[in-house]
């Protein structure tokens, strides 16, 4: 990899981290049909590119972040979260780990990867319902519907943000704290993932080039954050998914 590839990728992963789209298939798509990576290896690091928007997502949540903290030290509040975060995290891994190792077999031409992620951005789509206005308490049973489908998006073309905003809008939280709580599951899981890459593919190794690709995600999800957030409580997100699903299936058949 080199670096205008590292730094190209690294924006795409920036932007695409806070839409409910797949960044992590977007980046994938990217590294296949541009840069002609194998699979494994456009999988591997799209995974490591999380590290980026990982740092954004602290630096931006830093307040609910520190709650958390204070849950170890007995803080009612924060007891709620870390139970909350601590169960969506390990829930994740278990719907996760199966699919990890059906991906690290899959042999896939461009054509079908490509169809592939963009019906998958399609189904995300349609599953997703309205937003709520209602509150929902931080619960057990909250925690595990999500983290559980937070899991899936392992498969590139499930919006990681996508699927667990649809799980806890649908579980009555109202946006702002779907989103909130979206965003804090990802920290967790975005972290547990960085031992993936190596596993996944022996092509991979960190270098200049990987870091400058992580810090270039920093970056831009910094800075695009706010807006991103903002607007994804005013559009309907299927408006924004299905349109791109059906442009990269026709990519796809156009391969």
């Amino acid at each position: 990899m080199d670096l205008g590839e590292a730094l190209f990728l690294g924006v795409v992963q920036g932007l695409s981290e806070w839409l409910p789209v797949s960044s992590e298939g977007l980046v994938t798509l990217f590294s296949r049909l541009m840069f002609g990576s194998g699979f494994e290896y456009a999988l591997s690091v799209a995974i490591w590119l999380h590290l980026g928007t990982l740092f954004s997502a602290l630096l931006y949540l830093r307040k609910d972040v520190r709650l958390v903290l204070q849950g170890f030290t007995g803080d009612k509040e924060g007891r709620r979260l870390l139970r909350f975060l601590t169960v969506a995290t390990l829930s994740s891994a278990v719907s996760a780990a199966p699919l990890l190792l059906l991906l690290r077999g899959l042999e896939l031409s461009d054509r079908p990867f490509t169809v592939m992620v963009g019906f998958l951005l399609i189904g995300t789509a349609l599953v997703q319902r309205q937003p709520v206005s209602g509150e929902q308490s931080i619960d057990t049973r909250s925690a595990l519907v999500a983290g559980l489908l937070q899991g899936l998006s392992i498969m590139p073309g499930i919006s990681r943000s996508g699927i667990t905003l649809a799980a806890l809008v649908g579980l009555g939280f109202n946006v702002r704290d779907a989103l909130r709580l979206s965003f804090l599951m990802s920290i967790p899981a975005i972290a547990a993932a960085q031992i993936l890459p190596p596993l996944l593919t022996s092509e991979f190794a960190v270098s200049f080039e990987m870091f400058a690709g992580a810090f270039a995600a920093f970056v831009v999800g910094l800075l695009t954050v706010k807006m991103l957030l903002s607007a994804a409580e005013r559009i309907d997100r299927r408006l924004f998914m299905i349109p791109l699903g059906l442009a990269i299936v026709l990519l796809g058949l156009l391969l």
